[in-house]
């Protein structure tokens, strides 16, 4: 089954790198709060590069963007998706093989990164 939306790394680092100007916030501080480097921010702001889904929830509690906004932009067709049954049950497969060996710490943030991209605005 394919989703509606694509990601764009581009457009997901121009999201970034709007949102985070907005806030005043500086590359260094938004890499302090993800817990990277600001090269790597630099690098995910210009698309060169992508977050590990484990910055998630991070980015966008330090950024105050829902989190399938900061991933997708506005597409509309999301939230039909969001409903799917089907499309659960293969994320939670999915996220079950993704698990194994995955320190508790890891575990707590994935949930929590999927707690944010899951909110309904």
């Amino acid at each position: 089954m394919e989703l509606a939306c694509q990601l764009d790394l581009i457009a997901i680092g121009n999201r970034i790198r709007d949102n985070r100007k907005m806030k005043k916030m500086s590359q260094e501080k938004l890499a302090e709060i993800v817990y990277v480097s600001s090269n790597t921010i630099s690098s995910i702001e210009n698309g060169q590069q992508f977050f590990g889904i484990d910055k998630l929830d991070f980015m966008t509690k330090a950024l105050g963007i829902d989190a399938n906004e900061l991933l997708y932009g506005k597409c509309e067709n999301l939230k039909l998706y969001e409903q799917d049954e089907e499309i659960k049950k293969m994320l939670v497969n999915e996220l079950f093989l993704l698990s194994n060996g995955m320190t508790v710490l890891e575990l707590k943030r994935l949930v929590y990164g999927l707690q944010a991209s899951m909110q309904v605005t």
